[in-house]
């Protein structure tokens, strides 16, 4: 009998795991992500919401020299799950946590802070 290796946060690897987590053939990194997606297309098609984009991607920046700015570095990076624009123009960012780790919330903090947004947890 093989063992099947699990997932570090329990995300089903097989067939049927795969197949709950797929939708218009993108492969979403958990089902609670791939069932904002569908959330999200129907909003975007009754026009509550619009120019709907998957993990969008942002660099972490750190400023560097202490009190003397000598400039600022790149860190790393933060991929959130979707970015949109609202009703009233306003750009949102989701991401789908079940698990909201300690390396997560400081790269959240590092984004709202250099980016001026808010990042929303669905």
């Amino acid at each position: 009998m093989a063992l099947i290796k699990r997932s570090k946060y329990r995300v089903r690897q097989d067939a049927v795991g795969r197949a709950a987590r797929t939708v218009d053939g993108i492969l979403f990194a958990s089902q609670r992500e791939a069932r904002r997606y569908v959330v999200l297309k129907q909003l975007q098609r009754t026009g509550q919401i619009s120019m709907l984009e998957i993990q969008p991607k942002f660099d972490l920046r750190v400023w560097l020299g202490g009190l003397e700015v000598k400039g600022c570095g790149i860190v790393g990076k933060y991929v959130g799950d979707f970015r949109y624009l609202d009703k009233s123009g306003a750009v949102v960012i989701e991401d789908c946590k079940g698990v909201r780790t300690e390396t997560y919330r400081l790269k959240k903090k590092i984004v709202e802070a250099n980016y001026n947004i808010k990042i929303t947890e669905v």
